[in-house]
């Protein structure tokens, strides 16, 4: 049951987020929604933390090779 309902969050978030791909953000929650609540939080914290870290990285990197928008 709860992976339905993130499924369908999922799409509906994105529809009203206006992006392209409302399937890739279904396969996402499906692919994240674990076993137990606790588990499945974990997983959404490692990845919103690498996401940052990644950023953060990715930044740096792009400000160091002189890149400017």
């Amino acid at each position: 049951m709860k992976i339905v309902i993130a499924s369908v969050l999922a799409i509906l978030i994105a529809q009203v987020l206006s992006l392209e791909n409302t399937i890739s953000a279904r396969i996402i929650a499906l692919l994240s929604v674990l076993d137990t609540r606790t588990a499945t939080l974990k997983t959404a914290g490692a990845r919103i933390s690498l996401t940052i870290l990644v950023f953060v990285v990715a930044t740096t990197v792009f400000h160091f090779l002189g890149f400017s928008p």
